[in-house]
């Protein structure tokens, strides 16, 4: 039986995310901050958060798969997280990964940006307003992914290497 490009990769993200460790989102307090993290319509396949935000080592799968809906979780406030929107269709994947610094007990939604369809993105991070919306955008560093080997090692390129 022949695989659907789109079937082929939706078992290849049951597969894996069997595998990936889940992220345990710590208690909201007051050195938290909450991010929600979103794709483009029809194509997100995954989130992940990775617990060292300088190497993308230690992948955690926030959503997709196995891992559920996109939800809100509490990330640590005042220092660096680097997090992944992979967003995919039957012609490829593509994973957007940036790095920034949320404030504590500010809310934030982190979304994937597409170019040339999904042929190139990036991670776009907006600050949410008191009211709900999204508010001012905050400075991302994007970073440029590369396979790990196992979920604990590095999964983007080093810095100084882009």
């Amino acid at each position: 039986m022949k695989l659907t490009p789109v079937l082929e990769a939706l078992c290849a993200v049951i597969l894996l995310t069997s595998c990936v460790p889940k992220y345990t989102s710590p208690p909201a307090s007051s050195n938290t901050a909450h991010l929600f993290m979103a794709g483009e319509s029809g194509y997100t396949l995954a989130t992940h958060i990775f617990r060292n935000a300088q190497t993308c080592a230690g992948r955690e799968w926030v959503s997709g798969g196995v891992a559920g809906p996109p939800k809100w979780i509490n990330v640590a406030g005042n220092q660096p997280v680097t997090i992944s929107v992979d967003v995919g269709n039957a012609y490829g994947v593509c994973p957007a990964m940036g790095t920034f610094v949320p404030e504590s007990g500010k809310q934030y939604i982190a979304h994937a940006v597409l170019r040339d369809g999904i042929q190139h993105c990036g991670l776009a991070v907006n600050e949410v307003s008191p009211n709900g919306s999204n508010g001012a955008n905050v400075p991302v560093k994007q970073r440029k992914f590369r396979g790990g080997i196992a979920e604990s090692s590095s999964w983007c390129v080093p810095d100084g290497q882009q």
